[in-house]
């Protein structure tokens, strides 16, 4: 990796770290500029670009441009939590001279903490929705080349019949026919729902297309796949603050639940055979959406730590 190439990545790194909320890395940070004039060269014009995405967004108060990067961090932080994260590319080709998506092998890695979603525009015009506990990686070459490792992803894909986009997720391949999709990943299984078009899901000798208004389950334990039927409307609900089932096992509920609020949310031995039904609304102050959840269900929701327990009455 080139050295231009190397900062930008370091750079990136802390304009999105110091983004976040928690941060408390300072020290560090400090460090990392005074180590070689080329990281300050590097990070502040990403920091002000930041800035400058958050002012289009209309949020008050905005920081002048000499402000110190502690002044720029908690407002970054807001306009985050309100549109996701700054998109990759859009920022360094806003600073010019630097590129995350260069000539060159390797990958980039891409990571939502729970709760948290963000999006990211692809070089090839495609465009990934990160929910929150996601973690994804781009092949630097070839941006259609996606592995999703964990959680969950909505794709709306450029289609190209000469160069299909490809995602990979454990041992299978999920092959874009033209469409816009959500796949989930975790504990060993592959969930899809296709909102438009068609992906095929390729897996060993399996091949099994799957179109708009179709589902698709396989676990890596079994070459066997569940095929199924959604409202399209629905798919990647979680983009806009709603999850919708239809019977559902409440340990899948709450996985999704999760993702999107942030806590752990497990579900009690004696529960794990229901099923649930219906829309639930995670918009609103998140520490209201799994009570609110468990009212309806009729189970108790408990907090124990920085999750919930979902338990009978």
């Amino acid at each position: 990796m080139a050295r231009n190439e190397r900062i930008a990545e370091e750079a990136l790194g802390w304009v999105i770290r110091i983004a976040e909320p928690a941060f408390n890395e300072w020290e560090a940070f400090d460090a990392w500029l005074a180590a070689d004039p080329g990281h300050g060269d590097a990070y502040w014009p990403m920091a002000e670009a930041d800035r400058a995405i958050a002012a289009v967004v209309a949020i008050p108060t905005a920081p002048t441009p000499a402000a110190s990067v502690s002044d720029i961090a908690p407002y970054s932080a807001r306009w985050r939590v309100i549109t996701g994260w700054a998109i990759a590319a859009s920022l360094v080709a806003m600073v010019g001279g630097y590129s995350l998506w260069p000539r060159g092998g390797g990958q980039i890695v891409i990571e939502s903490p729970a709760g948290v979603s963000r999006t990211l525009d692809l070089p090839d015009g495609s465009q990934v929705a990160l929910n929150g506990g996601t973690r994804i990686i781009v092949d630097r070459v070839d941006s259609r080349n996606v592995r999703l490792d964990r959680g969950e992803a909505s794709f709306a894909v450029r289609h190209d019949p000469d160069h299909p986009f490809a995602l990979r997720v454990g041992d299978a391949l999920i092959a874009d026919v033209g469409t816009r999709f959500d796949v989930v990943r975790g504990g060993g299984q592959t969930r899809i729902a296709v909102a438009e078009g068609a992906v095929r899901y390729i897996r060993g000798d399996r091949s099994q297309l799957v179109a708009a208004g179709e589902t698709l389950e396989a676990d890596d334990a079994n070459a066997t796949i569940a095929l199924g039927t959604v409202d399209p409307g629905t798919v990647a609900g979680w983009r806009n603050h709603r999850l919708a089932y239809d019977r559902a096992p409440l340990a899948i509920v709450a996985a999704d639940l999760s993702r999107s609020t942030g806590y752990t949310v497990s579900v009690a031995p004696d529960l794990a055979r229901r099923s649930f039904t219906g829309t639930i609304s995670t918009d609103g102050p998140r520490a209201e959406v799994i009570p609110r959840f468990a009212e309806e269900m009729d189970v108790k929701a408990v907090h124990v730590g920085d999750g919930w327990i979902l338990t009978r009455r």
